[in-house]
């Protein structure tokens, strides 16, 4: 990324960086552009982080912009409204450094999981499992199998909530399913129900 940068700021461009879910890759690829001595060698440079994702508090909207002109940051504010946060965000804000260790911890968690619920899928026939370093994972049907009509029925029998991406763009044909990174015993009872179920 700094070379990317260094080279973007020579033609005068910027990069809008976005961090939100970079808390769950891999300890080893973690990393973020939100310092300092970052931002003031790069101008060119905008990072934003939504906290409210990798907290899992959606419906707080809060998240972080960052970039060393104080003319744009002044301009961001201005735009914004008074009150652009609610007494609970304030409230979560105050209690946000408490738990920072916690955080770090679940976070290494949602790797070590992500990791081991990739390797049992990708075991499963007729779906392409894509690499993943976020709390989700991307996977593919092959022509045989209808994302949207899985989907329901895994939620109807097994009570069991995957997100399918018929309709969404990028994704062309009903064949796309996202499925978040949960407990252990939760990802094993997806991936038995799709082997005995769906898959077999």
């Amino acid at each position: 990324m700094l070379d990317l940068l260094t080279g973007l700021k020579e033609i005068n461009a910027t990069i809008l960086f976005d961090e939100s879910f970079i808390d769950f890759a891999d300890s080893n690829l973690r990393y973020t552009l939100l310092k300092q001595e970052i931002l003031d060698a790069f101008p060119n440079l905008i990072v934003v982080k939504s906290i409210s994702k990798s907290y899992g508090v959606p419906g707080l909207r809060l998240g972080i912009l960052a970039n060393t002109s104080k003319d744009f940051i002044q301009d961001i504010k201005k735009k914004n409204s008074i009150w652009n946060i609610n007494s609970f965000a304030e409230y979560f804000l105050q209690i946000y450094e408490k738990y920072k260790g916690s955080y770090s911890i679940a976070c290494d968690a949602i790797a070590n999981e992500r990791k081991r619920f990739i390797n049992d899928l990708k075991k499963l026939p007729h779906i392409t499992v894509y690499p993943s370093q976020a709390n989700f994972i991307l996977c593919k049907f092959d022509d045989t199998i209808r994302s949207d009509e899985i989907a329901v029925k895994m939620l109807e029998e097994a009570d069991i909530f995957i997100k399918d991406l018929t309709g969404k763009k990028c994704f062309p044909n009903s064949n796309f399913i996202r499925l978040a990174i949960r407990s252990k015993e939760d990802n094993e009872k997806l991936v038995e129900y799709l082997k005995n179920k769906i898959l077999f």
